[in-house]
């Protein structure tokens, strides 16, 4: 049962005017799988269970595809996920882990493509936890949008690339969804 606690958090969470979650629907890992991606009636539930903190986010959407283990596009926007431990970063332990974690991530982003450039967006407007987001642009013209969120003992970071103006609008939706129906509950708190 406590394996559909995320998929039941998210759907205790979400508003009536999003698509429901239907717990007997999602597939059945074990209580430590830390990604699992189902279907919902509007689009795709990503959900998972980090050290004993469910996570849970929801993008509108219908063509799905799995690009690799935590990577994959909803109608063509992808996104990737990634749970960072709060150990390995400097001052991830601390009250500002998301902004160790941010110096971080650009630190690394720098070092492997020189000349990349960082701004920060405005496209969690509607988050209803705690974030961080930045946008990363590369010489070549890739630009990536980054949010990211406390999970327990680790920042579960979601990043989104685009190449242009109009891959830019589409990547804001997912991201503005992502940020505004992201979710976590500790395993043995009471739904």
């Amino acid at each position: 049962m406590k394996c559909l606690a995320a998929g039941a958090l998210f759907a205790a969470c979400m508003p009536l005017a999003q698509a429901q979650v239907d717990p007997k629907s999602l597939q059945q890992g074990p209580e430590t799988r830390w990604f699992n991606l189902d279907r919902t009636s509007a689009g795709y539930v990503v959900a998972g269970n980090l050290a004993g903190t469910f996570w849970a986010f929801h993008v509108r959407g219908q063509e799905m595809k799995r690009l690799a283990a935590t990577t994959f596009s909803v109608d063509g926007v992808v996104l990737q996920v990634r749970a960072v431990p709060r150990s390995v970063v400097k001052g991830g332990a601390g009250p500002n882990a998301l902004d160790a974690h941010k110096a971080y991530e650009q630190e690394h982003l720098s070092g492997e493509v020189k000349g990349t450039t960082f701004r920060d967006h405005a496209l969690c407007r509607e988050a209803g936890v705690p974030h961080q987001q930045w946008i990363s642009h590369a010489p070549a013209g890739i630009s990536q949008a980054f949010v990211t969120f406390l999970a327990g003992d680790y920042v579960l970071m979601v990043a989104s690339p685009y190449e242009s103006k109009a891959r830019e609008l589409v990547v804001e939706r997912a991201i503005g969804e992502v940020c505004s129906t992201f979710r976590t509950q500790k395993a043995d708190a009471k739904p």
